[in-house]
């Protein structure tokens, strides 16, 4: 049986996935893989790192796990990571909305932008009487007829009004998307919430649901964890399970040519690989891990088409900015994860998170850890400013916001260069359109943030289904006897 030669390109959480995942197919079917990693940069791991300072952890870019979707756990146990997890801290496990030049506490209940609890929103200061009204009124609302796509904030207005949509839901859906609910797809990112909407007639109701749902089935985990050394750890992990040899950093590759099948040749490849520096490779098989608009460059010139419609897909950029600061310095109490800002209140800052007291073991006791977050398609003008004048501004509105007087004992920024992909109304569309075309490339496929969801469990599984697609061309190869 001949050996066969799969490229990987592209070192992120996508592109480590899909190298485990082909190693462990190779192995539990007994079929010999040589797996070559290709990492333009200096690292693996994406947006995904961990820096070590001041005794304190540091995460540069996302901070946690979402556990409801089940594939980055389900990695992390055959690597070992089973009993590394950390939830976040049960005894604040709430998050705050910056409104009006006041902190006040997202209602209980409310999941993203519906309420499953009545009487913390009727006491809540956040809404007027007039917008606690018109939520109310969300059971009554019929659902929509037309399954065109639609976008958040259109949802939004629709089922629950323009004040949860200002105060709550762009605040709290830009943390995560980093874009703007009038441009981001329901379909492609909550399609919980249209389900909901169709099967109960109201996501209020929907959402109770399965509140009641979850709570019969008992104890479950943090709805959101990390690791106990960071999630670069994870990176680490599957680095160490992968085999020796098999990662070059600093490959960046340029463009991809295909040989016919009809080349008989038993040491030809099908695919070759000219890197920046005008050397090339053969393989059997390629797998792209890089963000959309990188896939396209690298495919311009084998499917000029395909490499159209990965353009579609845009990417925005953003910096976190991290400020150490000395936990007697904080007069009023840390009792939250953080808090989120609607664009309506004109900041530099679209949020911070609490890193400290979100996740323990994140910071001495004497220390607080905060976290900035700039940028995103919204504001995509403020990640042009320098870095001194980032992270000056930031500071500023921090100690407005939280009161603080002193300086930081420790500033740290660092910038996501069009890491973001934008999930516009029509993603949907161009997914399937891109599935479609490659899927006619027999030995190549696409995985990665820019497709089907961009959280780590979601990029994994991507990398998942990328590496299966992969394993199943080649051992159908073999069986026919070519190659």
């Amino acid at each position: 049986m001949k050996i066969q030669s799969v490229a990987i390109i592209g070192g992120g959480i996508s592109g480590l996935a899909c190298a485990y995942r082909l190693q462990e197919l190779s192995k539990e079917n007994q079929f010999p893989i040589e797996l070559t990693l290709l990492e333009a940069s200096s690292r693996l791991g994406g947006t995904i790192s961990t820096l070590k300072q001041e005794d304190c952890l540091l995460e540069l870019g996302p901070d946690a796990i979402f556990t409801e979707k089940p594939a980055a756990l389900q990695l992390g146990k055959k690597i070992g990571l089973e009993n590394k997890w950390v939830g976040t801290n049960p005894n604040y496990r709430k998050s705050f909305i910056y409104c009006k030049n006041k902190l006040y506490p997202v209602p209980e209940g409310f999941y993203l932008l519906a309420p499953s609890k009545i009487f913390p929103l009727l006491v809540s200061p956040l809404f007027t009487w007039r917008g606690k009204l018109r939520m109310l009124l969300e059971p009554f609302i019929h659902p929509k007829k037309s399954s065109e796509d639609e976008s958040l904030a259109s949802f939004v207005r629709r089922r629950f009004g323009e004040e949860v949509l200002e105060r709550i839901a762009q605040p709290m859906i830009g943390g995560i998307y980093s874009t703007d609910p009038e441009e981001l797809s329901l379909e492609a990112t909550f399609p919980k919430f249209l389900e909901w909407e169709r099967t109960f007639g109201s996501v209020t109701r929907g959402l109770m649901a399965q509140k009641s749902h979850h709570q019969s089935q008992g104890p479950r985990y943090s709805l959101f964890v990390t690791l106990k050394e960071g999630l670069g750890q994870f990176v680490r992990q599957i680095q160490e399970n992968l085999p020796k040899g098999s990662i070059r950093l600093g490959a960046k590759v340029r463009e991809i040519k295909f040989f016919s099948e009809s080349i008989s040749s038993e040491s030809k490849k099908r695919f070759k690989l000219i890197y920046e520096d005008g050397l090339a490779e053969e393989f059997d098989a390629v797998a792209i891990a890089t963000p959309s608009t990188i896939s396209a460059k690298i495919l311009r010139l084998l499917d000029p088409l395909l490499s159209e419609d990965l353009s579609e897909i845009e990417y925005a950029s953003c910096a976190t900015v991290h400020f150490i600061y000395k936990k007697e310095d904080f007069k009023n109490p840390m009792d939250g994860f953080g808090f989120v800002v609607p664009s309506s209140e004109n900041k530099m800052i679209s949020g911070c998170t609490f890193s400290s007291i979100k996740f323990p073991g994140r910071s001495p006791e004497d220390k607080i850890i905060l976290r900035a977050f700039v940028g995103g398609k919204q504001y995509s003008n403020r990640t042009s400013a320098t870095d001194n004048e980032i992270v000056r501004r930031v500071e500023n509105e921090l100690k407005e916001i939280l009161a603080l007087q002193a300086p930081p004992l420790f500033t740290y920024i660092h910038r996501h260069e069009k890491a973001l992909p934008q999930y516009k109304v029509g993603h949907r569309k161009i997914e399937k359109t891109i599935r479609e075309r490659i899927n006619q490339w027999n030995g190549l496929t696409l995985c990665g943030n820019g497709y089907s969801g961009t959280g780590i469990p979601d990029c994994i599984e991507s990398g998942q289904k990328a590496a299966e697609t992969l394993f199943t061309y080649m051992t159908r190869q073999n069986k026919l006897g070519i190659n």
